[in-house]
């Protein structure tokens, strides 16, 4: 069983290591609880949101099972008319690799519905946008 810290850290670690050995190993990234100065290139940033849980057992304290859910949001970002849009194409295909069908490793949880979202560039925005949101679900005993 897994708790939420643990679960955030697994997926920090599960970042890390697929976004550098993949397909994007220059592509800086930084994690919603850190400072970043974004450059004027392609970036990531990775926020984790733990949502609803319910209980999933009767028993006494300790011996209760919890099912968790939450998200593992890839936010992508890049300055337009850099690298066109085959850049930005290949960072989502890669995000979404990062989730689909895979399971965090040393802990319960699993993903399940990965989504790209190509948000494109806001009227008065100074980045071209996009989004890849993975929704998970793992078990606590409390």
């Amino acid at each position: 069983m897994s708790t939420l810290p643990e679960i955030k850290d697994a997926l920090h670690k599960h970042f890390i290591a697929e976004w550098i050995d993949g397909i994007a190993p220059r592509t800086p990234y930084c994690f919603d609880d850190e400072l970043f100065d974004p450059p004027d290139a392609p970036w990531a940033k990775v926020v984790v949101q733990h949502s609803s849980a319910s209980q999933e057992t009767l028993g006494g304290c300790g011996n209760r099972k919890f099912g968790r859910r939450g998200r593992a949001i890839v936010m992508l970002r890049k300055p337009p008319l850099i690298g066109g849009a085959d850049v930005m194409d290949k960072l989502i295909f890669h995000a979404m690799r990062l989730f689909e069908g895979r399971r965090l490793l040393g802990t319960t949880a699993w993903f399940k519905d990965v989504v790209p979202n190509e948000i494109g560039q806001p009227k008065d925005g100074r980045w071209y946008e996009a989004t890849v949101t993975a929704d998970f679900e793992y078990h606590e005993i409390k």
